[in-house]
């Protein structure tokens, strides 16, 4: 796998390396310092990703919510950046959380593309797992047991969706196989 560079990200954000260089930096020091330093295999995906992001500041191509993305549209910028805050905040705060999400990353966009021409297939995601983490980030109250109750709902959605989503990725490139 080749390492992507601030080059790279320099030429996918349309910003000067040096400003790349910069933000990388800055988080990457910010997430090393909360999480008592760490492994760059591990991490290096989560803070570029956060640090392209800011430098777009959207979304960037690297750091989609595919599965949500092509459920909701592209329209739907709240809600994808409520996932989005809750997989950074919460799912990679643990580095099991942390390889789930790397997991999704590379899955995701496979499964995004089977979703979009199968509309049968893009609502029961939407509905059976988009939706209901939607509900829960924004109708849940963070404090306390209710914090407990979201992360809880939140993990349980996430799991099942990436098995989920996993079959299908498995299925539909079997069947595009054939």
């Amino acid at each position: 796998m080749t390492k992507y560079t601030e080059s790279d990200a320099a030429k996918d954000t349309g910003v000067s390396k040096d400003d790349v260089e910069e933000t990388w930096h800055s988080i990457r020091d910010h997430d090393h310092a909360g999480r008592g330093g760490g492994d760059d295999d591990l991490y290096h995906t989560s803070w570029r990703d956060r640090a392209d992001d800011e430098l777009q500041g959207g979304f960037s191509s690297g750091d989609f919510c595919y599965v949500a993305t092509a459920t909701l549209g592209t329209h739907a910028f709240s809600e994808l950046g409520l996932l989005k805050s809750w997989r950074y905040a919460e799912l990679e705060s643990s580095r099991f959380g942390l390889r789930l999400s790397n997991y999704y990353r590379r899955t995701a966009p496979r499964v995004a593309k089977h979703l979009s021409n199968r509309p049968v297939l893009r609502a029961s995601f939407r509905t059976i797992f988009v939706k209901p983490a939607i509900w829960f980030l924004k109708n849940v109250p963070e404090r306390s047991l209710g914090r407990f109750v979201q992360n809880l709902a939140m993990w349980t959605i996430f799991l099942a969706g990436l098995a989920y989503g996993t079959l299908v990725g498995k299925l539909f490139s079997a069947e595009d196989l054939r």
